[in-house]
């Protein structure tokens, strides 16, 4: 697309006059730091007609980020990214219509003084569409956008062999709706992307690589399922400087703007003064309002404590102006594990747990000795009932073995010719062959590849998708089902123990996510809540889908911690002494424990995973479970019962696709 260099009259002004005039014209009163300009160019124009570039329509570009409280409705609960479009004829409009008489604020009173009004209507009208416009084209705003950045499923990059076109950009809505190219006829692209990687996860289409996904949420989540390769991006993150108020004007300039309602509508009048005139009082009487703030904000500086208090207790503040991820909580202890001594004393006579809530306690404080975990796992997974006799219970097995025994038998008699025929089978088989394989081979009961432990753990998976066919089998099961075989030693106790398992697990594995995304929705909603200083800034990262914790949450923080430390935790999960969604308290623990360093180095999704993924092993339960339990009781003592239950209401399910 040819094109002259001939700024339009809006650019002449000057961009911060054009990002103040835009913007004012969607967000109606903010306050003077709801907005954060993330990107803007101007000289971006739109063409109405394919066949035909010459009645291009300029106008700005800009990446806003708007926060929840002055965001739609429907998106209060996140920081929303807003991808906009403004052409000049609009930006012009807007400013003719400015009711902006010769009146001035004094600065040092404070008072608005007005000169004689005028209300004569502007003249002189400027056409702001690019050069050969026609008067058809009489409703340019008609072409203008505004979309929120996760409504975008991606963005198309056209850039022509040299001398051949002008570099453009298409935007695909994640409905499939292409919207008008947006072309850059003085470079810009570039750093558009650049602008939109700080505060959205974007990858390049392995299709198409001029074509990028813009929160592919699927391969966020294919990332977090899978091992990070080390590498030195970490510590090559680039930091963005602090911007001064010379260096981000507009957003100065957009706070001031909204708030001239406020300061005195009679400052505002009509004017028949040209444009150019209108804009520069527009600009100096919004300079002197923007200058005015940043001197305030200075002062506010100046007398800023050396601590902040939030709902967890004190963060005290470091030289970089963030919050160190130490947070004074309550003081926590956990106890001895319980004996073999103590849990015998806890049956009456006949077999029955005499006080099943403070058994429940002990082992939530402390865990409970290896020689007794055979019997309490099964009272604690729901295998056995907490008032069950010995000779109840004795039944009950026996029963539970012949049962067993049926479902094995089901998948061991299929044949060869029937396994020809009977795909869903041969697909299942294959993926538990292939996971149990590699299960927990470091261990000794593991380690040999056709030893009794890998078989057992076979048979009792195969077994599980003969009971369950709705679930089957889905890869991770293979880590909740290892240990239960590791402590029973006997394939019919491990196997019902792992279907009660899955009783409370099940929902991670469900085809549409429904359960992991209620897991993520809670923890975010938790998370803000305690730390709302983190939570905004994921927001602005773009990681409030807490994908990041995709494998501990699956599976209950398998692969996280040794073997022993994971029996510890989940044992304190399973008494549900706290509280039923305890696990989500363990996983804001370990994310706090990286708090710190994410904030510090300005990590996005990629770099928060392979944090998180680094912590493995390097995380003790028992300080874990103190920090739980701390976070768990000032979010008990210090919030309303109303927003308790809204931190725990479930994700809404999504409607399957026709």
């Amino acid at each position: 697309m040819e094109r002259s260099d001939v700024p339009s009259p809006a650019e002449a002004v000057g961009s911060s006059i054009v990002a103040a005039v835009s913007d004012s014209a969607d967000v109606s009163v903010m306050p003077d730091s709801a907005i954060r300009l993330v990107f803007r160019k101007p000289g971006v124009f739109v063409c109405p007609s394919v066949r035909s570039l010459e009645n291009s329509i300029g106008g700005v570009l800009q990446i806003l980020q708007v926060p929840p409280q002055v965001a739609s409705s429907a998106e209060k609960d996140a920081i929303d990214i807003l991808v906009q479009w403004t052409s000049y004829a609009s930006l012009s409009k807007l400013a003719s219509n400015l009711s902006l008489s010769t009146s001035f604020l004094d600065l040092g009173t404070g008072q608005t003084v007005a000169s004689k009004e005028n209300k004569e209507p502007a003249r002189n009208p400027v056409n702001t569409s690019g050069p050969g416009s026609k008067d058809s084209l009489s409703k340019p705003e008609s072409y203008e956008i505004k979309i929120p950045l996760h409504q975008i499923h991606s963005i198309k990059k056209v850039v022509p062999a040299l001398g051949s076109g002008t570099p453009y950009i298409i935007i695909f809505t994640d409905k499939g709706i292409a919207l008008p190219p947006l072309y850059f006829t003085s470079g810009g692209i570039k750093e558009m992307f650049t602008a939109l990687k700080s505060c959205a996860y974007v990858t390049r289409s392995e299709e198409d690589s001029n074509l990028f996904l813009i929160n592919d949420t699927a391969n966020m989540l294919v990332k977090s399922m899978t091992s990070l390769e080390e590498s030195n991006r970490i510590n090559g993150l680039e930091r963005r400087d602090r911007a001064g108020f010379f260096s981000d004007i507009s957003l100065s300039i957009l706070g001031a703007f909204s708030k001239v309602p406020k300061m005195g509508r009679k400052a505002i009048k009509c004017t028949s003064q040209p444009l150019k005139s209108i804009l520069l009082q527009f600009s100096l009487f919004i300079l002197l309002i923007a200058l005015t703030n940043e001197e305030k904000h200075r002062d506010e500086d100046v007398r800023k404590p050396s601590s902040i208090h939030y709902s967890l207790g004190e963060f005290e503040l470091v030289d970089d102006g963030e919050q160190q991820h130490a947070i004074e909580l309550p003081q926590v202890e956990r106890e001895a594990p319980v004996t073999a001594v103590e849990w015998r004393a806890a049956f009456d006579p006949n077999g029955k747990v005499s006080d099943p809530s403070a058994i429940k306690r002990r082992i939530f404080k402390g865990g409970v000795e290896n020689s007794i975990r055979k019997e309490c796992w099964k009272f604690l997974l729901g295998y056995y009932s907490w008032n069950t006799t010995y000779s109840e219970r004795e039944a009950l097995s026996a029963a539970k073995r012949d049962e067993y025994l049926v479902y094995k038998r089901q998948w061991q008699s299929i044949t060869k010719e029937q396994e020809k025929h009977f795909a869903k089978f041969r697909n299942r088989r294959s993926r538990v062959e292939k996971d149990v394989a590699r299960t927990d081979r470091d261990l000794p009961v593991f380690k040999d590849r056709d030893g009794p432990g890998l078989t057992a753990l076979h048979n009792i998976l195969m077994s599980y998708i003969f009971f369950n066919f709705d679930v089957g089998y889905v890869q991770g099961m293979n880590d909740l089902a290892a240990p239960m075989w590791l402590i029973m030693q006997d394939e019919s106790e491990a196997f019902w123990c792992f279907k009660h398992y899955m009783e409370t697990m099940s929902s991670n594995f469900d085809k549409d996510q429904q359960g992991m995304n209620t897991h993520f929705l809670q923890l975010e909603r938790l998370l803000r809540c305690i730390d709302p200083t983190f939570h905004q800034y994921l927001g602005r990262v773009s990681c409030l889908n807490m994908f990041f914790v995709y494998r501990w949450i699956l599976i209950n923080f398998k692969r996280e911690f040794s073997c022993d430390d994971v029996m510890v935790l989940w044992e304190a999960i399973w008494t549900n002494y706290l509280h039923p969604k305890f696990h989500l308290f363990i996983a804001l623990a370990m994310l706090l424990t990286a708090r710190g360093d994410i904030i510090s180095q300005r990590m996005g999704f990629d770099q928060i995973l392979q944090c998180m993924n680094n912590l493995s092993g390097k995380l003790s339960a028992d300080d874990v479970l103190k920090r739980a339990e701390a976070l768990f009781r000032n979010f008990d003592a210090r919030t309303d019962d109303e927003v308790k239950q809204a931190v725990f209401v479930a994700a809404p399910r999504q409607e399957a696709e026709t």
